[in-house]
C-alpha cells in the first residue's frame, strides 16, 4: 500500500510537521506526532518538526530518532505573542515552509498563517485534535478553529464532535490508533480485581473530578482494598494525591503493565481507552457535559467503553469495582483493536497529503 502511494506521489518527499508540544513533553498530541512520524519515516520521507521550547533547559535544534526538531521560545502574552510568533516563523523558518513538498499542521494553524498566504499553492494539512477544556465553548474559540479549517487543504478531526459541536467539514475523522504490540502477549485469562487506574492528564476537562468527587462518597467500607492510581499529570495532581498514587507520566512498557494488573481503566480520551481496551480492561469514561457525551456517544469507541455521566453513577460503578474481572469481551476486542494502528494513521495522512 506504502509502495503503490509512494510511486503515484515520488514528488512528495518532505514532510514539515507543526505541532504545540513534542518530546520530551508528554500528551496525547504528542504521541500522535511521534508515532506517525516514525511510519513516515520508515518509508522514507525527509520530516521536520517544528514545536515550542515548553522547558528552558531544552536546546533549539536537535534530532531525536533521527528527527530533526526546531524550538522556539513561546511568548507569554496573548494578542501580541500570536506576533511574535508570526515573526519568529518568518525570520527563523521559511526555508523550512519553503522546502517543505506538505506541511501538516496539529491544531495551531494560526501560527502559519503569514506563512500560509506567502505559499497560496502548498499543502497545508489540518489535525484538529480536540477542544479547549471550556463547556459552553467560547464563539472566539469556535471562530479560530473555523479560520484554521479554512487555511487549510484538508481537514482531519480526531472525533466526530468536532464537526457537530464547532461547525466545521471534516474531510476525514479519525480516533487514535494503538501500537499492535500493546495486547500481543496478553492472557486473556479471568483476573482478579486488583486496582482502579485512571489514565490521562489531571485536569477538571476529563471529568477527573467527578471521579474525586465520587471517591470522597464512598464508604469506609467501600473503600477498602479499593486502590486508586493515577498515571498521568496536570493541575489536579496534589489533589489527586489525597485520594491514592500518583505515578505521573509513565512509559508505554510501565502503562501496560498498570493496567495489565487491573480490571477497570478510567479514561480520559480515545488514547487512554484504547490503551485500556488493549489491556483487557472494563473502560470507563467520564461525559460530564454534552460535549463529551457526543466526543463517546458519536466514536467508534462509544460502543466498547462505559459511560458515566454524573457522580452517582461513578459512585455506584466505584462499589463494584472490586467485582470486575478482566474484560470478556476482549477476544470480541482483538480484531477491532488491529484494524487501530498507527501504520493505518499514517496512511490516512497520506493519501489527504497526495488527494
Amino acid at each position: 500500500m506504502f509502495s503503490n502511494f509512494l510511486k503515484r506521489n515520488s514528488q512528495i518527499k518532505n514532510l514539515l510537521i507543526i505541532t504545540p508540544f513534542y518530546y520530551p513533553h508528554l500528551g496525547g498530541v504528542e504521541k500522535h506526532v511521534f508515532k506517525t512520524c516514525k511510519v513516515f519515516q520508515k518509508k522514507g520521507f525527509a520530516l521536520k518538526v517544528i514545536t515550542q521550547k515548553h522547558d528552558s533547559n531544552l536546546v533549539t535544534q536537535e534530532k531525536i530518532s533521527d528527527l530533526d526538531i526546531y524550538r522556539f521560545n513561546f511568548p507569554k502574552i496573548k494578542l501580541f505573542g500570536l506576533f511574535v510568533i508570526w515573526i519568529t516563523f518568518l525570520q527563523k523558518y521559511f526555508s523550512l515552509f519553503y522546502q517543505a513538498d506538505v506541511v501538516h499542521v496539529h491544531d495551531v494553524m494560526i501560527w502559519c498563517l503569514p506563512l500560509r498566504l506567502l505559499f497560496p499553492r502548498k499543502k497545508f494539512v489540518l489535525t484538529i485534535h480536540g477542544w479547549e477544556g471550556i463547556y459552553p465553548i467560547p464563539k472566539k474559540n469556535i471562530w479560530l478553529k473555523n479560520i484554521s479549517a479554512k487555511l487549510a487543504n484538508k481537514v482531519i478531526c480526531v472525533g466526530a464532535y468536532i464537526g457537530k459541536h464547532y461547525g466545521i467539514s471534516c474531510d476525514q475523522t479519525i480516533e487514535g490508533a494503538i501500537d499492535q504490540e500493546s495486547f500481543s502477549n496478553l492472557s486473556t485469562k479471568k483476573q482478579k480485581f486488583q486496582s482502579v487506574v485512571y489514565l490521562g492528564r489531571l485536569v477538571s476537562d476529563t471529568g477527573l473530578p467527578l471521579l474525586l468527587e465520587a471517591w470522597k462518597k464512598l464508604s469506609a467500607a467501600d473503600k477498602k482494598n479499593l486502590k486508586l492510581i493515577f498515571i498521568g499529570d496536570g493541575e489536579l495532581r496534589t489533589i489527586c494525591k489525597k485520594y491514592g498514587t500518583v505515578l505521573g507520566w509513565l512509559s508505554e512498557n510501565k502503562v501496560r503493565e498498570q493496567l495489565e494488573k487491573s480490571s477497570a481503566c478510567f479514561a480520559s480520551g480515545y488514547l487512554s481507552a484504547l490503551e485500556g481496551l488493549a489491556a483487557g480492561c472494563t473502560v470507563l469514561v467520564i461525559a460530564h457535559n454534552q460535549l463529551k457525551k457526543d466526543y463517546w456517544q458519536m466514536s467508534k469507541i462509544g460502543d466498547k467503553v462505559q459511560i458515566l455521566e454524573d457522580s452517582k453513577q461513578v459512585v455506584e460503578t466505584l462499589k463494584l469495582a472490586k467485582q470486575f474481572i478482566k474484560n470478556n469481551n476482549f477476544s470480541q476486542n482483538l480484531s477491532w483493536l488491529k484494524q487501530r494502528s498507527w501504520q493505518k494513521t499514517a496512511q490516512l495522512y497520506l493519501d489527504n497529503y497526495s488527494s
